[in-house]
Parts: structure tokens; C-alpha cells; sequence
């Protein structure tokens, strides 16, 4: 005849005891530290699209212009470039400084400020309708690190005369780093990472 189990006995046996559940919190907080950390990582990744796309449209501008001007032109917005979207983490454009200097335009040397980009002969005809946001560069709205300070155009990695350009974007990606990632594209289409903030 089989020997009855008592009641308190078989609930013991389906219960946890509390080393169980600590070495399970333990496995859980070991996967979190290195789960966590790559998932921001590859956010911050999936992020840096952003300004690879914008450069890449923004060299197309440039290049477009500079078939039909024989130069290149710091105002963007006029050339056909914008960013759109409702969140942008990167700051994409020319420096003021470099937009306003005198060395795109027609002659040699050309003498026009860059912020030109429309000429008669070889004189200058519009201006760019202003510096600054959302004409020689368009401004970030989002940062991922709490604190971190929005990417303006001086902080811009730029240059241009009539024959170059290297258009810089800089923006805050990464939860754990309040610096910028900052990137560039040049004349002959160099894409490079200068500064990663990953």
C-alpha cells in the first residue's frame, strides 16, 4: 500500500527557496549590465543615419549647383537642401564664419561671398536670405543625453571657397556621453566620422 504524502510536505517541494531566487536575480542583473549597454550602443548607431543620409543629400545640392555655377555656394536651403522629420539629432550646415567669406562666386580669384548663389556675368545677383539657421545650416531639435547642450553652427567642422567645400554636421547621440558625434563630407564625397561620441 502506497504511503500518503502530508500536505505541508508537497508544497515545500513546489515552492522556491531564497537562494534560488537570489541566484536568479543574480543571472538577471548580470544580463542587464552587458544587455543595456549594447542596446544604447546600437541606438546610438542606428541614430548616426541621420547624418550620413543628410550629408549625402547635401553633397548631391552642392554638386548640382556647382554643374550649373561653376561654384560652390554656402546657402543651402536655396540649393534645394533641407532636413525634415520631426525629431533631428544632428546640427548639419556651414559656420557663419566660413559662409560669409569672399572666395566663391565667378572670376579667379573669386571674390563673392559664398553666401551668394545666383550670379550675372561675373557679378553676384540674390544672396542667401540670411545666416544662420535654416539657410547656411539647420539646427538640431533633440539630444539623448539629459543636459547635454544643442549642437549650434560654430560648433560645425566646415569650409568652402569656390572649387571645395566640406560641410560638417554635430550631434548628441549617446544616453552615456554628453560630446558630439561629428561628421563631414567633403568635395569629392569623403564621408568621415571626425569625432565619435560612441
Amino acid at each position: 500500500m502506497k504511503k500518503k504524502v502530508p500536505s505541508y510536505q508537497i508544497m515545500n517541494k513546489l515552492g522556491f527557496t531564497l537562494v534560488e531566487l537570489m541566484i536568479v536575480v543574480a543571472i538577471i542583473g548580470i544580463l542587464s549590465s552587458v544587455a543595456i549597454p549594447n542596446y544604447q550602443k546600437y541606438q546610438a548607431k542606428a541614430r548616426q543615419s541621420e547624418a550620413k543620409i543628410n550629408l549625402a543629400a547635401a553633397y548631391t545640392a552642392e554638386a548640382s549647383f556647382a554643374a550649373e555655377n561653376s561654384t560652390y555656394t554656402s546657402c543651402l536651403s536655396s540649393i534645394g537642401f533641407s532636413v525634415t522629420g520631426s525629431k533631428q539629432y544632428y546640427t548639419i550646415g556651414f559656420s557663419n564664419g566660413v559662409a560669409g567669406n569672399g572666395a566663391c562666386g565667378p572670376g579667379n580669384p573669386a571674390t563673392s561671398a559664398c553666401t551668394f548663389f545666383s550670379y550675372s556675368g561675373t557679378n553676384p545677383v540674390t544672396p542667401c536670405p540670411g545666416t544662420g539657421k535654416d539657410y547656411t545650416s539647420f539646427y538640431a531639435q533633440v539630444v539623448v543625453k539629459a543636459g547635454a547642450n544643442f549642437p549650434i553652427e560654430s560648433n560645425l567642422t566646415s569650409s568652402i571657397d569656390k572649387s571645395t567645400f566640406k560641410i560638417g554636421t554635430a550631434g548628441n547621440i549617446s544616453s552615456s556621453v554628453a560630446t558630439y558625434d561629428q561628421w563631414t563630407i567633403d568635395h569629392d564625397n569623403n564621408l568621415i566620422n571626425t569625432v565619435s561620441n560612441l
